[in-house]
């Protein structure tokens, strides 16, 4: 659960880094 938590939060931070 934890990791799926990361992998959304990450994408997030990525997409706005992009």
């Amino acid at each position: 659960m934890l990791d799926l938590k990361f992998y959304i939060y990450y994408c997030l931070l990525y997409a706005g880094t992009s």
